[in-house]
């Protein structure tokens, strides 16, 4: 299986956080060849893929699921398995794209924000007048020395020579410090510049939300987008077709959206998966039909996500269960057949 590429440019440097599981092998990579899946291992991942498609939080009013829509009837099926891996060597997997589009006039205050930063940025680096003249001087004693270092040459006075070239590097290394030093001055404040720029989504909020059981590693805590992980790491991933470990992460720009659907994750439902017998498909589909996490509206994109309040870490997301608000089953009806879809593009990733 060939890994998928992410379908938004913008989140390619974080759904790398996502990579929850190592992917099986491609049929390329099975040395004995292909086998199909059991019976069991069949019904198992349809009943994990079933328990983690309604793990997904429903989009939050005002924000858009743009995964591919799939029924829980026909959810992705397993597929083919290499014959020299044990029974159950497999990760089950799932995710979920959101974006939170902002408005005309909101766009046009970001894309100057943008520019606005930019220009300091360019205004930060440029070299001062008083340090240009200075840097002039020294290469102009730079070219002296140049001039002098040869013309000892022609004269075949080596030592004469040598000690012009010396004084040519040091007077020419001196001029380059002038840039090297200003740029390094100013470091900081353009770093800071940078980043903020990084964080300003221009066509919107968007964020990613993947979900596995029975990782071969667990995701250690992450200072750059939340994850959790509940059991033990499993090298064996499925072996015995148990539920070993449930791991969840939250890709995507901090941001109120990313707040928010970190918070909205049934974290105890997760963690009661582990060492238990997984709901049947119809169980899990119910209680996605019920499942109204995150219904509140999200705050729109803001220009300045520096306001917000801040994310939880990965250590307080996975000990902390969100008890989400009621809403009508209509809309949660809607946002679980979208929420199917995500499993295509996660098999792509984390594997099947």
């Amino acid at each position: 299986m060939h890994i998928a590429q992410s379908t938004t440019r913008r989140l390619a440097g974080y759904v790398a956080v996502l990579a929850l599981a190592v992917p099986l092998f491609a049929a390329a990579d099975c040395a004995e060849g292909e086998r199909p899946a059991k019976p069991a291992e069949v019904e198992f991942h349809r009943r994990a893929t079933a328990a983690l498609l309604a793990a997904l939080p429903p989009a939050p009013a005002g924000v858009e699921v743009t995964s591919s829509p799939i029924d829980f009837k026909r959810l992705p099926a397993i597929g083919l398995l290499c014959r020299e891996h044990k029974d159950g060597e497999f990760t089950v997997s799932a995710r979920r794209d959101y974006l939170q589009r902002v408005s005309e006039p909101e766009r046009k205050k970001l894309l100057a924000e943008q520019q606005s930063l930019t220009d300091q940025i360019y205004a930060l680096e440029k070299i001062p007048a008083d340090k240009v003249a200075e840097r002039t001087k020294l290469e102009e004693k730079s070219r002296a020395a140049w001039d002098a270092m040869k013309a000892a040459e022609k004269a075949g006075d080596q030592a004469a020579t040598k000690e012009r070239a010396a004084d040519y590097r040091a007077w020419r290394d001196q001029a380059s410090g002038i840039d090297q030093q200003h740029l390094a001055s100013v470091k900081p404040q353009v770093e800071a510049m940078r980043k903020r720029q990084s964080t300003i989504a221009v066509n919107g909020q968007q964020a990613v939300v993947g979900v596995a059981i029975n990782v071969a590693q667990l995701p250690a805590a992450n200072a750059t987008n939340p994850v959790g992980a509940y059991g033990t790491a499993s090298p064996g991933r499925s072996a015995g077709l148990k539920v070993h470990n449930v791991v969840w992460s939250v890709s995507g720009p901090d941001g109120v959206l990313r707040q928010a659907l970190t918070a909205s994750i049934d974290k105890a439902r997760l963690q009661s998966l582990v060492g238990k017998p997984l709901p049947a498909e119809s169980e899990s589909e119910a209680f996605a039909m019920k499942s109204v996490a995150a219904v509140s509206p999200v705050p729109a994109p803001s220009a300045n996500p520096a306001a917000t309040a801040p994310a939880q870490g990965a250590a307080a997301t996975a000990e902390s269960p969100a008890t989400p608000p009621a809403a009508d089953q209509s809309a949660a009806t809607e946002s679980v057949t979208q929420a199917v879809g995500a499993v295509n593009k996660l098999r792509g990733l984390l594997g099947r």
